[in-house]
């Protein structure tokens, strides 16, 4: 073993434990985005390899949508794509998820492809792998993800989800009496469509039907703490107005960038989430020009390389 080999060994080791004392990060660290990143992705089918883009659907069951390239139709045997692999900065396999096929939808000009994550594998060093259970352990006590199976492997497949930071969105809805918005992290759009992941249980979603309209929004990275406010994970308390649009008498919280209206066009429910397809019916309107709020988990931005790419 070389010399120069061994220092960069011991190098990276003592940049991992650092990492792991530090208080300088919380669990998920906030990004800001000028858009929302394409995530690639290795999509393996009868020993070929094609390459699309991957999102994060569902939290339970683990879901994921792929959009497919042009020279992968969706006549060809989709359902036999068993494995889909996440490539590092040194285009080596970093995150393997063996899949299991769900369906097809058709957004716009696109494809994506449903697909169930049954297993994932984290080609990571054995240390990284005590940091990882650290953040298991916490998991437990805290569920912050709410849903009724957890455990490691499931752990192991929500980190796997934060590799690419996830970009967050303002879904807002026609209301009475209160104000109807929440944020949402497993959302992505795809020409003029959407589509994202909610709860089933949730009240403001729910009120929601085929055909209606609705605002989807892209955060404001300088009012993060006013997001999470609106989705329950923070305790503070901050002052969010709202601007209400005469057309479809939709209040509008002041902590989007910008805005478009969307019809729902289909639900496709499951246990206890639904995914949705939307269309935009409008131009997108732009408050100002912030950056888009992100947030990736700390656990990935061990390698310096990777911080360092997002200016941290």
């Amino acid at each position: 073993m070389s010399i120069f080999f061994k220092r960069e060994r011991t190098y990276n080791m003592m940049h991992l434990i650092d990492y792991f004392w530090t208080k300088k990060h919380k669990e998920f660290v906030q990004l800001p985005l000028i858009e929302s990143e394409q995530q690639p992705v290795e999509i393996e089918l009868n020993h070929r390899k094609y390459y699309g883009t991957v999102f994060h659907l569902l939290y339970e069951p683990q879901i994921i949508g792929v959009t497919i390239p042009r020279d992968l139709k969706v006549d060809d045997a989709l359902q036999e794509i068993k494995k889909l692999t996440i490539l590092n900065e040194n285009k080596q396999p970093i995150i393997v998820w063996q899949v299991t096929f769900e369906n097809c939808i058709p957004l716009g000009e696109e494809t994506v492809v449903i697909f169930k994550v049954d297993f994932a594998t984290l080609n990571v060093g054995w240390l990284q792998k005590l940091y990882i259970n650290r953040f298991y352990k916490r998991a437990l006590k805290k569920n912050n993800f709410v849903i009724k199976t957890f455990n490691a492997v499931i752990f192991n497949k929500i980190l796997s989800f934060f590799y690419y930071p996830k970009a967050v969105f303002l879904i807002s809805t026609k209301a009475e009496k209160t104000k109807n918005s929440f944020p949402v992290d497993t959302c992505r759009q795809i020409e003029n469509h959407f589509i994202f992941g909610v709860r089933a249980s949730n009240k403001i979603m729910n009120q929601v039907i085929i055909g209606g309209v609705f605002s989807i929004g892209f955060s404001d990275f300088y009012k993060e703490n006013a997001i999470y406010e609106l989705g329950n994970y923070t305790t503070e308390k901050n002052e969010i107005a709202y601007i209400e649009n005469p057309q479809y008498a939709i209040q509008i919280p002041n902590i989007v960038s910008k805005y478009c209206w969307v019809e729902l066009t289909q639900i496709y429910s499951y246990q206890t989430q639904n995914i949705y397809t939307a269309k935009m019916v409008s131009e997108e309107m732009i408050i100002n020009r912030s950056p888009f709020l992100s947030h990736i988990h700390k656990f990935w931005l061990i390698k310096k390389q990777r911080s360092r790419s997002y200016n941290i």
